[in-house]
């Protein structure tokens, strides 16, 4: 397990996480969603908070096992992924808050466990929203995130990130970022 090793991202909404997380992927890291894990969870042991949206899913889950309770069932669903495969590279895309990375840590170790922010204006985000109904929805998950304590995970960041530039630079700056989380022991 110790060469296990775990790169999280965090940001608010349209700051870049999902391209990060792809982009990822195809270097050498297995990808964990947390939506995705939690609205699995939800179909597969407790279906009557299975919504229209995983992100309302994730509200009616949330209802259903208060913040700290959820945060448990994300850690856990994460650890037994990451022991269940035979990988020596993570990317957990998106978390929003720092008890689920101090978790990750406890298992992993904190030299193993690393956070990266992405970030980018709010202007710069709302005008990647391609209609009204995104934008309105960026704002109602930031404030969401905000809740979760996102802004104490940014400021606790190992690494950050600017997104204001072009995706090229985007991306060859988060390979660089990359390199020197692999390197680091």
């Amino acid at each position: 397990m110790s060469n296990i090793k775990v790169l999280c991202l965090t940001g608010f909404s349209e700051c870049g996480k999902s391209t990060a997380g792809e982009f990822l992927s195809k270097s050498n890291f297995y990808r964990l969603k947390c939506s995705k894990l939690l609205y699995e969870k939800a179909v597969r042991e407790v279906p009557e908070c299975v919504d229209k949206s995983i992100w309302s899913t994730i509200k009616n889950l949330e209802k259903k096992f208060g913040k700290q309770g959820l945060s448990e069932q994300l850690v856990h669903e994460l650890i037994n992924r990451i022991q269940g495969t035979e990988h020596n590279y993570y990317v957990v895309d998106s978390v929003a808050s720092l008890p689920v990375v101090n978790r990750l840590r406890e298992s992993f170790g904190k030299e193993n466990v690393k956070i990266l922010a992405l970030l980018s204006s709010e202007k710069t985000r709302l005008e990647r929203c391609r209609t009204e109904g995104e934008r309105e929805q960026l704002l109602l998950k930031d404030a969401g995130k905000e809740l979760w304590g996102l802004k104490e995970l940014i400021t606790n960041a190992d690494y950050t990130l600017d997104n204001e530039v072009s995706l090229d630079s985007f991306i060859s700056n988060l390979d660089k970022v990359a390199n020197i989380f692999k390197e680091e022991r």
